[in-house]
């Protein structure tokens, strides 16, 4: 039996369909590692005297071939200690600095764009200072300013905010299906306004130490949050997320609050300026999200043009990828929680 002639507009559609596939898959190699920075944390201990943390991205191929640099003026001062974590290692050693300490000196790690990692690299000064910033594949290096002064701890934070919510893949995929079981934009301006609300407080409230729970599972229920967003993607039009869209988004982020603020714990806020840091990290996230809402949205809103009613099996691939995804970390993390 001969199928049917397809439509221009459905022929248009299947087309745009195989692009983004192809696009999917070449992307694959990029989506396999997780968001695992590596943390370079430098803290004075006295006069002239620095303690390094050092700590590669566990799991990351690769990620031996990672070294950090220390200043030209800086020079060892003990034996670099080796502790074993989880999947991992951490290397603890001290450093000898010239009579200025580290302000002006510049601070790298090598290997970065053959490991495609970006490093959490923060300095703690004696007297509380704190300075922040993200070394990345296209800006290796970094020099550490004389005295951090607010714009330039809004800039660091702002992008902080960006980047994490932008490589943080299991956050995007939640947004995603809320803007697939919400197309009506002000309806998902308000499911997505909920969704800021319900993460901009806990993220607060766990930056500030008013929260605190296990980050493995906290971690594992935002990865069940995202596979019942899923399921709803399944589900007719009376599922619960989609007749109480603001109400179940505000809920669930909460919990993603508490993964936003997981980052700012590994770095910490910067001492008389926790308010300024924690409102700019908390802006960048909003940030990323409408970059990704925007660049989601728009070409949905075209698709939907070229065809209206697109078959039942295309309806299905998001929620089905979104949902393997969500299988796939749930099981990662509750293994990683029991110890497995």
């Amino acid at each position: 039996m001969t199928a049917p002639p397809r439509s221009p507009r459905e022929l248009g559609f299947l087309r745009v369909l195989s692009v983004l596939g192809v696009l999917g898959l070449l992307a694959i190699p990029t989506l396999a590692h997780p968001l695992a920075p590596a943390l370079l944390k430098l803290e004075e201990q006295g006069p002239q005297r620095f303690t390094i943390t050092w700590r590669p991205p566990a799991g990351r191929p690769g990620a031996a071939a990672l070294r950090p640099q220390i200043p030209r003026a800086c020079r060892p001062a003990g034996e670099r200690q080796r502790l074993r974590l989880d999947g991992g290692f951490e290397e603890v050693w001290d450093i000898s600095c010239a009579p200025d300490g580290l302000a002006g000196e510049e601070l790298s790690v090598l290997g970065l764009q053959e490991t495609r990692t970006e490093v959490l690299l923060t300095v703690l000064f004696e007297d509380g200072r704190r300075a922040s910033t993200v070394l990345r594949p296209s800006a290796p290096a970094w020099r550490v300013p004389e005295r951090p002064g607010a714009r330039e701890i809004v800039g660091a934070y702002l992008r902080l905010g960006i980047e994490h919510i932008l490589g943080g893949l299991d956050h995007l995929c939640f947004v995603l299906a809320l803007i697939l079981l919400v197309p009506r934009p002000r309806r998902l301006f308000w499911t997505l306004t909920g969704f800021t609300l319900g993460h901009s407080i806990t993220l607060a409230l766990a930056t500030l130490g008013v929260l605190r729970l296990p980050s493995i599972w906290t971690e594992a229920a935002i990865a069940a949050s995202i596979l019942i967003a899923a399921l709803e993607l399944t589900h007719k039009k009376t599922s619960l997320l989609r007749r109480f869209s603001m109400l179940g988004a505000s809920a669930f982020g909460l919990l993603h609050g508490l993964g936003f603020a997981g980052v700012l714990s590994e770095i910490g806020l910067p001492a008389g300026e926790i308010p300024l840091s924690l409102v700019a990290f908390n802006l960048g996230v909003e940030a990323g999200q409408i970059l990704f809402v925007l660049g989601v949205w728009i070409p949905l809103r075209g698709l939907r043009w070229v065809l209206p009613e697109p078959p039942s099996w295309v309806k299905g691939i998001p929620a089905y990828v979104i949902g393997s995804l969500a299988v796939y970390w749930l099981i990662e993390r509750v293994a990683q929680g029991l110890g497995l």
